[in-house]
């Protein structure tokens, strides 16, 4: 809904009340991030993957806030767990050097082909596909595919959807009359 302000207050409560919560941990990072405090929310985020370094929300988050910073080198181990979590660690492995090697080889946009070729062709598609998917063409400016990724991730329900209005990763995109007719579809 766009309080962040208010957001923040909350939750930064929620962790005086229980400040060994990984969520709630999580979560004061991810509200950093949407409030576009970056540098805040890098260092919240990399506090909580202490609890758990595989938990995927805190890994999606730490990737996307180096991502802001243009800490894109930094950001891949996170994107990978994020993206590949159900896969083994010596896949992930294979994943992560394939990704550094086409970001070594084109920088940004080599990276992020590369992410959209290994979700594309991944075995293991499970709900978050759809969303990966439609984020990665969002960044690689292939909007006709990438809202028809993000619709069908709104079909599966994937939680990234409800906070799209506020999540930086999609601030190229919010003029875009299709954005606007997936928020309204959502009710967000």
């Amino acid at each position: 809904m766009g309080r962040l302000a208010e957001a923040q207050k909350e939750i930064r409560r929620a962790q005086e009340l229980d400040p060994l919560s990984l969520v709630i941990n999580a979560r004061v990072g991810i509200t950093a991030y949407f409030s576009r405090q970056f540098p805040l929310a890098e260092k919240q985020l990399k506090d909580a993957l202490q609890f758990n370094p595989e938990f995927i929300l805190t890994n999606v988050f730490l990737f996307n806030t180096l991502y802001q910073e243009q800490k894109i080198e930094e950001s891949i181990p996170y994107l990978v767990t994020a993206a590949f979590n159900a896969y083994s660690k010596e896949e992930r492995a294979r994943f992560e050097s394939e990704i550094r090697n086409a970001y070594s080889r084109s920088g940004e946009k080599g990276m992020l082909a590369k992410l959209r070729e290994l979700v594309k062709t991944s075995e293991r598609q499970d709900y978050s596909y759809a969303y990966f998917l439609g984020w990665t063409l969002v960044r690689l400016g292939e909007l006709d595919e990438a809202f028809v990724w993000l619709n069908r991730s709104a079909d599966l329900k994937h939680p990234g959807i409800a906070v799209l209005r506020v999540d930086p990763m999609f601030d190229g995109v919010r003029s875009d009359p299709r954005f606007e007719q997936l928020m309204k579809r959502v009710g967000v």
